[in-house]
């Protein structure tokens, strides 16, 4: 219904649905009755039945006529439409600074005391320097500094550094000028307007807009790009600089009648007509320093309302500066979290429509139809029941098909929900239990699982992305199962637009080393490939956590590799009839369940009695069909392993109980799947930051020793993945660490990005740069292309 109308219209005669959905049942009815059944009247009871489904389709169908937004609204009457992966525009389409005037624009957006900025890029070093040009009414310049900086590297790119930041002084302009005002305007307030006006043009008339409730409104689409910074929108207008162009803006001044002369003095005696040098304008302090003469019968000046007024313009809401108070906006300069900088303007308020529902269609029928079975007694006859049973059914019919469609209504906000905890089933039963027993197929439950994916498919196409690439069904090797993998693509679009938007935005060296400030590449690729970005957490010490030390795999480690797997078995007992496959143990464990079942694992294996273990074991024990049962002559089993990349088989115990050792292998299985994937992590190193420096190189660094990352597949894959990402003006070189490697450039890479956080050493700072490209050195760049 238009909102706007301010009546509900009647609809035109025949045109409502019920009058058609009768009208319709009628003529079907004397279709199919032919000359056998001639009264139609209202007292028929087909008629009656007809009329009582037409008014439950018609009902129906107003539960279908509302809009999306309200059907994924909740009962508290709260549209969250980023939790259904539909980011407004303002969310999706600015991105991180990348230009001079993106730089400029944050700076304005986020410090309403400065009138301008000038930012100059050093294309060599990828640097910039800043020139500031305060407002004349502000007067604490000195604490400004450490605040851009702050600023700048909470929006910085990879390879981005800011060098000099200089407070600009430009030359003072006098001005002198004589005009005709009307008869009914505010000499005082015209003056205030051309004082402003001359103020504004002098320093760039840059103009800043505070968001409304209702948005930027006025953004076309090809503007999105360009803003806003936050929600505020800082426009930087193109101007000539000349005196000419303010001329014709003097006299578009509501109450300026006319000019007589107009001119702009330095040193109160050279005229300028070109500003570009950049000036700044006196302004009076009283009334005798005001040297405008105001044509007009009687003109008078409020000398204290002038300045009043003009300073006034610096400091509320009401002028083209609509950001915050000044000293309000001080408090809160900087953000650092970027995930909560956008959330105003999320939440939108809409109706809840209580529409899921359903009467059943026999309570609407007169109580002689005697459609419900409750109501058969011991005194119905057999005939009457069986009837009364027949006819329950066939209205059930009527409600079957409406409930399962308004169930399916209802479950619209948990299909489309990027929340993890809205991923729970595989399926979902779209009737009651009671109706379920009437389908004799599976008609009653609905694919969610695929469902789901169907619509995260939409999302990528409408972002632009790949959530769930196709080479990733490659290396499917740690025991994902198909909620898990909806639940690690909704992690990646549910952030989408920070990681879209941000793309190349790098660390803050002002901020501690946290899971939040990483690159956004180094969150991209987490999310996307599921491994971890926390950077407090070592993945080298994975495996040591465990109690567990991987072996090398190189030639000069297969000696110590051969004497620990001392339970090498002879391949002629692998006779196709003495081998058992092992059985896939699908069933739920909790983690407690989990727990307990690798500690009994540890215990019973004799591969544990050390805390060495193969590369082999670790990588190729996550595969099932690498374990087999082994059956000897005196009923004993033995539990063996195919070492792949050694060529051997291992035995991992034995047992007269079958199943205990098929129970094992699933469960070392599931342990080695788990290790696999926590210990996959990537880290970049900004070589700007080194010395000597390199202003636009980047090093990849990933883990290298586990199932995924030592395919050479799995690592062309990733290295056009990261090149495809970044920057095409940045250098990338790729590392794939070994496990001992790893631990050795974890430890100094923390040591040195929490250097570069307190800043308290230099030389510490290079030690641990040197201790990082040492490790480094010893393994050579990866290249795809080779």
């Amino acid at each position: 219904m238009d909102t706007n109308q301010l009546y509900i219209s009647r609809p035109s005669e025949g045109k409502d649905l019920y009058t058609q959905l009768q009208q319709h049942t009628l003529d079907e009815l004397e279709r199919i009755a032919g000359t056998v059944w001639t009264d139609f009247n209202a007292h028929d009871p087909g008629i009656t039945i007809a009329d009582t489904a037409n008014y439950a389709l018609t009902e129906m169908d107003y539960k279908l006529s509302f809009s999306l937004e309200e059907y994924l609204t909740n009962k508290k009457g709260t549209y969250l439409i980023e939790e259904y992966g539909l980011f407004p525009s303002e969310q999706v389409y600015p991105t991180t600074p990348v230009t001079i005037d993106d730089y400029r624009k944050l700076l304005l957006a986020h410090f309403p005391m400065l009138e301008n900025v000038k930012v100059e890029a050093d294309k060599k070093m990828g640097t910039y320097n800043f020139s500031l040009r305060f407002s004349p009414y502000y007067i604490r310049q000195n604490i400004i500094e450490e605040r851009i900086r702050e600023l700048f590297h909470c929006n910085r790119n990879l390879c981005e550094n800011i060098d000099k930041i200089t407070i600009e002084t430009p030359k003072t302009l006098s001005f002198k000028a004589d005009f005709e005002i009307y008869p009914d305007g505010d000499s005082t307030d015209i003056l205030v307007q051309i004082y402003w006006l001359a103020m504004q043009y002098l320093s760039g008339s840059i103009k800043i807009e505070h968001e409304s409730p209702e948005g930027f409104v006025t953004i076309q689409p090809e503007a999105w790009y360009e803003g806003p910074v936050d929600d505020v929108r800082v426009t930087i207008p193109t101007q000539g600089d000349t005196q000419h162009e303010i001329y014709w803006l003097f006299c578009k001044i509501k109450g300026v009648k006319s000019f007589k002369t107009c001119y702009f003095y330095e040193n109160e005696t050279e005229i300028r007509t070109d500003f570009k040098a950049g000036y700044r304008l006196k302004v009076p302090s009283a009334l005798n320093e005001i040297t405008i003469r105001i044509r007009q019968e009687k003109v008078e000046v409020d000398a204290k309302r002038f300045k009043e007024k003009l300073q006034a313009l610096y400091f509320t809401k009401d002028t083209s500066r609509t950001r915050f108070i000044m000293q309000e906006r001080e408090k809160s300069l900087v953000q650092t979290d970027q995930e909560n900088k956008r959330k105003s303007g999320t939440e939108r308020k809409s109706y809840y429509r209580d529409v899921y529902g359903h009467y059943p269609i026999s309570k609407d029928l007169p109580h002689c139809y005697k459609s419900n079975i409750k109501e058969i007694d011991t005194h119905t006859a057999d005939t009457e029941v069986h009837t009364m049973k027949n006819f329950g059914s066939y209205l059930k019919l009527f409600d079957f098909v409406m409930e399962r469609g308004l169930n399916e209504l209802d479950s619209l906000k948990r299909l489309l929900s990027l929340s993890e905890e809205d991923t729970n089933l595989s399926i979902e039963k779209t009737l009651p239990e009671g109706q379920l027993l009437m389908c004799k197929t599976n008609d009653h439950y609905r694919n969610i699982t695929k469902i789901k994916n169907q619509y995260l498919d939409f999302l990528d196409k409408l972002y632009g992305v790949e959530s769930n690439p196709s080479w990733m069904g490659e290396f499917g090797y740690y025991g994902e199962t198909t909620d898990d993998a909806l639940r690690r693509r909704m992690r990646f679009l549910k952030v989408l637009p920070e990681l879209t938007r941000n793309r190349s935005k790098a660390i803050n060296i002002l901020e501690e080393r946290n899971k939040v400030n990483v690159p956004n590449i180094k969150k991209y690729l987490s999310l996307l490939l599921n491994m971890n970005f926390d950077e407090s957490v070592s993945v080298g010490n994975t495996l040591p956590r465990h109690n567990l030390m991987l072996m090398g795999d190189h030639e000069e480690g297969k000696q110590l590799r051969d004497q620990l797997n001392s339970m090498l078995i002879n391949e002629k007992i692998l006779d196709a009839d003495m081998v058992i496959p092992i059985e896939p143990d699908t069933s739920i464990q909790t983690a407690e369940e989990k727990l307990d079942k690798q500690q009994e694992l540890r215990r019973n294996l004799p591969i544990f009695n050390s805390n060495w273990i193969s590369g082999g074991l670790f990588r190729q024990g996550i595969h099932l069909k690498n374990y087999k049962l082994v059956k000897l002559e005196n009923g004993v089993f033995l539990l063996v392993f195919q070492n792949i990349e050694d060529g051997s088989w291992i035995n991992l115990g034995r047992s007269e109980d079958k199943k205990k050792l098929q129970g094992w292998a699933n469960t070392l299985r599931c342990y080695l799947q788990d290790l696999n994937r926590k210990s996959e992590a990537v880290y970049v190193l900004e070589k700007n930051f080194f010395e000597p420096t390199e202003p636009f190189a980047i090093t990849i660094i990933f883990t290298g020793w586990t199932a995924r990352t030592k395919s050479p597949r799995f690592r062309d894959v990733c290295t056009q993945l990261v090149r495809s990402l970044l920057p095409a003006h940045l250098k990338a070189e790729f590392h794939w660490l070994s496990a001992p490697q790893m631990q050795y450039f974890e430890a100094s890479y923390h040591k040195w990005r929490d250097e570069l956080y307190e800043n308290t050493s230099k030389d510490m700072l290079i030690e641990h740069q040197k201790a990082m490209m040492k490790v480094l050195s010893k393994t050579a760049i990866y290249d795809s292309n080779r």
